[in-house]
């Protein structure tokens, strides 16, 4: 990759990060009803956003001497983003115990990291970027000498640098604090970070601040949901099989005696050809002799009844 190329992609990077960050702080704004500083690092960007332009640009340079059709930049925009936004959720919860984002309520989602909805829009913001922003954008830059654009990329990457590893820090002592909660569910984890960013720089605050959505996933979270999962599961097998077993005390309630009585002269009658016959199956005829038990009682069972109920019927005569 020539010079040239990388001062081109690292601007392309960094101004689909701050695009990125104007999108995110106008919804949460909104959505929160006051100004949120969205993103990891300090200052105006986010940088998954522009990783994700960065890709799409580079991978339509390559592909669009072959394909440059719209169907074929939606598919590739589809795909890298949501590889982005899945393997970034999968790194933040692995290195930081949190799910900065969760789509599981949302219909068609993939382990609530990525879901339909977001694909559709990641396929169609790649086809905006690729077909109107990246050009008027490049224009723009290209209006500067290229030793202009050289130092400016320099000072670009010096301040995002210094930027990621202030926050790194303050990722860190997140991490920590999360890490040393005794708290077994998200709400008593938040509690305990909001009391202590009350004591810490305004760096700590601003990040907390920007995700009032965060689940955090500590071991003892998943612990105790690993947990309440078993414990549904063996009471949903508790209900169904008490279910089955109504169900079947239900049936045989109602059946007709004289539809017992059948059962059991079937039952017999293929007893009587199994052990006429020399090499019929001993378990076959050991669990016809049980069914036959289970049909007699049953049998009993419901003449008792049968004579209660006509005793019953004459009393009340």
């Amino acid at each position: 990759m020539s010079v040239k190329n990388l001062v081109d992609y690292i601007y392309i990077f960094f101004i689909f990060s701050v695009a990125g960050w104007l999108i995110e702080v106008t919804l949460k704004s909104i959505q929160f009803k006051k100004f949120t500083n969205r993103g990891f690092l300090v200052g105006p960007y986010c940088p998954i956003y522009g990783l994700g332009a960065f890709l799409i640009v580079l991978t339509n340079n390559y592909l669009g001497t072959y394909d440059s059709s719209a169907a074929l930049i939606f598919l590739s925009s589809v795909f890298i983003c949501g590889l982005v936004e899945y393997l970034v959720s999968y790194f933040l919860e692995k290195n930081y115990h949190a799910r900065w984002w969760d789509y599981s309520y949302k219909p068609m989602n993939l382990n609530g990291r990525i879901w339909i909805g977001n694909l559709i829009l990641f396929g169609l913001g790649g086809l905006l970027i690729v077909r109107v922003f990246n050009p008027i954008f490049m224009d723009l830059f290209y209006k500067l000498d290229f030793s202009v654009r050289k130092y400016l990329v320099i000072v670009i990457s010096i301040l995002m640098l210094a930027d990621y590893i202030v926050s790194y820090f303050v990722m860190k002592l997140v991490k920590v604090n999360v890490e040393q909660s005794q708290a077994d569910n998200t709400e008593d984890i938040k509690n305990e970070i909001k009391l202590l960013a009350t004591n810490k720089n305004i760096l700590y605050n601003r990040f907390i601040d920007a995700y009032p959505e965060v689940k955090y996933r500590t071991d003892r979270i998943k612990k105790r949901l690993k947990d309440l999962e078993l414990e549904t599961k063996r009471l949903r097998e508790e209900i169904e099989r008490e279910l089955a077993e109504q169900k079947e005390a239900l049936k045989e309630d109602i059946k007709p005696l004289s539809l017992i009585k059948n059962d059991l002269i079937d039952s017999q009658e293929r007893l009587i050809e199994l052990l006429e016959n020399d090499l019929a199956d001993k378990d076959q005829i050991k669990k016809l002799k049980a069914e036959i038990k289970d049909q007699k009682e049953l049998l009993e069972k419901k003449k008792k009844l049968l004579k209660i109920d006509k005793i019953e019927n004459l009393k009340i005569l």
